[in-house]
């Protein structure tokens, strides 16, 4: 086995791991949207409900996206690129990975910058006043993930054009 293999094998792994983080918030999406419904009956609605569903949903993004890409579950453009040359795919692949992989990056750094001014100046939610850094970060860690798996990607594409 390979050294990318090994790598892409940790990879996937930790990927799926943030998948089934995202899986469980979407469940506390549902369950406090539910929770929410049924406590408005009487009369003591969730404090703060809309800002849990945000950042848990925001959570459930970021983590979902880098499983999401290793299972190549998102919308591609197959119809044309499909008929090309076995090299030319490679080479779209690899053109497509870094632009891809560029504007994550730049992503994932921003939000990390983002959050660490959150962090110091001490930004907290309006209703439930909890600190907003944590989430920023949760969402840097889930676009970091996806850099790798896009890097990974941009690699196995590169591998593809030096074999054709």
């Amino acid at each position: 086995m390979s050294l990318v293999d090994q790598f892409e094998n940790r990879i996937n792994y930790f990927s799926r791991c943030l998948d089934w983080v995202a899986r469980g918030a979407v469940i506390g999406v549902m369950a406090t949207f539910c929770g929410n419904i049924i406590l408005r009956l009487f009369g003591k609605p969730i404090v703060g409900t809309y800002e849990i569903v945000s950042f848990i949903g925001s959570m459930a993004i970021s983590f979902a996206l880098p499983y999401c890409s290793v299972k190549k579950a998102h919308i591609a453009v197959e119809l044309l690129i499909s008929r090309l040359p076995d090299r030319m795919q490679a080479t779209i692949d690899t053109f497509t990975g870094i632009l891809s992989l560029g504007l994550f990056v730049i992503i994932a750094w921003q939000s990390g910058a983002y959050a660490t001014n959150m962090w110091h100046t001490g930004v907290m939610t309006a209703a439930l006043k909890w600190p907003l850094y944590p989430f920023m970060y949760g969402m840097v860690l889930g676009t970091s993930m996806l850099c790798v798996v896009l890097l990974l990607d941009v690699v196995r594409s590169l591998m593809k054009m030096v074999e054709k």
